[in-house]
């Protein structure tokens, strides 16, 4: 494909502004798409969902049936995409443009239901960002989707905020952009949540999961992908193959924004092996940043580059708006990519690697002694809050006072609250950073319900009806 950028710029329009547009001529299928920046981490955990019900409101109406065409929610950006013959893809756009400006809420409950259906048998699986960013931004995508919640009002007013002509790139492949340019209402640019700074290597003891983890957040770059693609190959074979710790055992990056990324390594592990494996994996990586050698870097060089021209072909251009959408430079072509790769060392990636073991958050599912540089994540020692005490039958004290809710050693202040989800007589308390606080209020008498009733704000409250398997236990 003969690559020409061209970046014209946002002439007003009747009805609406020109969405900035990035072009690329091309001899063969026709290409288009609408890139926002708007995705999960814009949400907040009671609205989680709302811009995946969007996205499925408008392909109701801008999908054909012998059109290559689909859309996709991330954590910054959502991209509706068609690949086919000019005409066709000239005619998605128009429809996505129109759904955008008249949603078609009509379709709303049989869209929720759609998507029930899509994450009980398609789940998306992400590793979890939320020691990293607690209950909020980016760390919102580790909690469910709250479509029994959304409604009408709520989406068109999503869509005012953030599909507008300011908070988008149009990308034309061998499209004419006069046939197909895109107006919509105007509207600011939605710069991407920040990322706080990393605050040393940490343990966190989680048993709620089923794996042992290793995240790191990175500078954005070529670097990241081919050091996952290291790791993930020495992880496997040390782990699995050598230490006999794991099963399944490997390593892989996630875009957070435009210049950050998320490292991750993941593996089951032998029941009862849990601090082996942890030993044997860092010293892995610790080995890694003395003694990588040139060859396993350019054997993963050779795995990144053919990944990218694999996703150049089924993704298109999204890379190239995203950066539009900033501001920022535009890559020529995927020969820019094989010179940035090429410029890469193993010097690099040592360094690399030692930013990883300085800031990793390290998660297991049982308690194991803390590696050397880890301190153990846990809550500082708390004091007492005075208040309102109440005692449950089997003797805990839950404390409710103007500050927040105290149970035994767990305290969560109303203020920090993004979540409280009611299921039958089960409460559950999701504060700012991530904690998550479980507990039957009933056990605590009919006075410290109707406290909680009363402090929890309505705006935080989710309602949810039990499932079967929640009866069961």
């Amino acid at each position: 494909m003969a690559i020409d950028y061209r970046k014209p710029g946002r002439p007003p329009a009747a009805g609406g502004r020109l969405v900035p547009c990035l072009q690329a001529t091309s001899s063969g299928v026709a290409y288009g798409a609408l890139t926002f920046r708007v995705g999960t981490a814009d949400e907040t955990v009671p609205t989680r969902g709302v811009t995946h019900l969007v996205e499925h409101l408008v392909m109701r109406r801008a999908h054909a049936v012998d059109l290559r065409c689909n859309a996709s929610v991330g954590l910054v950006h959502t991209t509706f995409w068609a690949v086919g013959d000019e005409a066709d893809v000239e005619g998605f756009l128009r429809r996505v443009e129109e759904a955008l400006r008249d949603l078609p809420v009509q379709h709303l409950d049989s869209e929720r239901a759609l998507i029930a259906v899509e994450e009980e048998h398609h789940p998306v699986t992400v590793p979890s960002p939320v020691q990293h960013f607690g209950a909020q931004r980016y760390g919102v995508v580790a909690f469910e989707q709250q479509l029994d919640h959304l409604g009408p009002d709520l989406l068109r007013s999503w869509v005012r905020e953030r599909f507008t002509a300011g908070n988008a790139v149009q990308t034309l492949v061998g499209v004419d952009r006069g046939r197909a340019a895109v107006r919509l209402p105007d509207g600011r640019f939605h710069p991407e949540p920040s990322v706080p700074a990393a605050t040393g290597a940490r343990l966190h003891v989680d048993p709620g999961e089923r794996t042992v983890s290793l995240t790191a957040l990175l500078p954005a770059g070529w670097a990241v992908p081919v050091l996952a693609a290291v790791l993930d190959r020495a992880v496997a074979n040390r782990l699995r193959h050598r230490e006999h710790l794991a099963y399944g055992a490997g390593a892989g990056h996630l875009r957070i924004t435009l210049d950050t990324s998320m490292l991750t390594i993941t593996s089951d592990c032998v029941p009862g092996r849990e601090a082996d494996l942890v030993t044997a994996l860092l010293d892995e990586l610790r080995r890694l940043e003395a003694d990588l050698d040139e060859e396993t870097v350019l054997r993963a060089v050779g795995r990144v580059v053919d990944q990218a021209e694999e996703d150049a072909g089924s993704t298109g251009l999204t890379e190239e708006a995203w950066r539009l959408l900033h501001g920022r430079d535009v890559p020529a072509s995927v020969t820019t990519l094989q010179r940035d790769l090429d410029a890469l060392t193993t010097q690099d990636l040592r360094r690399l690697l030692r930013t990883v073991l300085d800031t990793a958050v390290l998660r297991t599912p049982v308690p194991v002694p803390a590696p050397a540089g880890f301190h153990l994540d846990t809550p500082a020692a708390v004091e007492p809050w005075p208040g309102r005490e109440f005692t449950a039958a089997d003797g805990r004290r839950a404390t409710v006072s103007a500050r927040g809710l105290q149970v035994g050693d767990v305290q969560v202040t109303w203020s920090s609250l993004v979540a409280a989800y009611v299921s039958g007589d089960r409460w559950s308390l999701v504060s700012r950073r991530g904690l998550r606080l479980d507990l039957r209020p009933g056990e605590f008498g009919a006075e410290f319900l109707a406290e909680l009733r009363d402090r929890v704000p309505t705006s935080v409250r989710i309602d949810r009806v039990r499932t079967e398997n929640e009866e069961a236990t």
